[in-house]
């Protein structure tokens, strides 16, 4: 998450490199280095407005796999709150940024729509601000929550959780 271009700026995200990279038994600057450079290609970097900054490196991420840690970092956040796991039978979606963009216009609503109340809460830091997060209860419902989890102050996820009921209303399912 700290590749991604404004989380590099996060004090915790940047600083010299490691010296292996995770899950590597060779040294940084060796093949697995150059490896991952040439799966990377060059594209020309802008600005939001337009303007050209220069040649940058672009990594494509696979967010269905970034989903499911984060999937994985929201249980462990609401056994750390609520001192309990949440039951095998709970629906959890989780959303990046990007990955709304996937929605229909009137799904990707709803779920944006959540975000706002959940903000209204304090947030919550972990790892030196390493992650932030707000998260909030459905009144009267234990298990449906919903987590704005923030990693390096610039990459963003939605996880929601919801009790999987066949006689819920479609209202309360999640998109």
């Amino acid at each position: 998450m700290v590749l991604k271009n404004g989380a590099g700026s996060h004090p915790r995200g940047r600083g010299r490199p490691r010296r292996r990279l995770p899950g590597s038994r060779e040294r940084a600057g060796t093949r697995v280095q150059a490896a991952h450079r040439r799966q990377c290609p060059t594209v020309n970097l802008r600005t939001p407005a337009g303007l050209y900054v220069g040649p940058g490196a672009t990594l494509d991420v696979d967010l269905a796999r970034l989903d499911r840690v984060v999937a994985r970092v929201t249980r462990a956040l609401f056994w750390h709150h609520y001192g309990r796991r949440l039951p095998d039978g709970i629906l959890m979606r989780v959303f990046s940024e990007g990955g709304l963009r996937d929605l229909h216009d009137a799904d990707r609503a709803k779920v944006l729509a959540t975000v706002i109340p959940v903000q209204r809460n304090p947030p919550q830091s972990i790892g030196r601000g390493v992650l932030r997060y707000w998260h909030a209860v459905v009144p009267g419902q234990e298990y449906a929550t919903a987590w704005v989890l923030e990693f390096y102050g610039d990459v963003r996820f939605l996880a929601l959780t919801l009790p999987n009921r066949s006689d819920e209303s479609s209202e309360h399912r999640i998109p």
